[in-house]
């Protein structure tokens, strides 16, 4: 089985990242979005970035954390391949550093 799939949606492509864990369900979802945009067997990984992101609910922070990546993808115009997360609970609810 693919660690990620697209799904049906009426109005833009949505995806849902598959792992053995959140965090990794949450990699799966954000190389399922970057595959959207390019092959990414094509990309070689060059640059390490560092993301972080917090919400309220796990739902609302994969939003943040896919957000993240589409404007670092538009700010750094490059295209990310690999991806690694963790995930903790706080005060506010979730904070991602990736």
């Amino acid at each position: 089985m693919s660690p990620f799939k697209y799904l049906d949606h009426t109005a833009d492509m949505c995806v849902q990242g598959i792992g053995t864990s959140v965090e990794e369900a949450f990699c799966e979802a954000a190389r399922a979005v970057s595959n959207l945009m390019v092959d990414l067997d094509l990309v070689v990984p060059k640059t390490r970035i560092q993301v972080s992101v917090g919400a309220s609910s796990l739902e609302f922070l994969l939003v943040e954390w896919l957000g993240a990546l589409i404007s670092q993808k538009d700010l750094s115009r490059m295209i990310f391949c690999h991806f690694g997360v963790d995930i903790v609970t706080n005060s506010k609810g979730f904070r991602l550093e990736g």
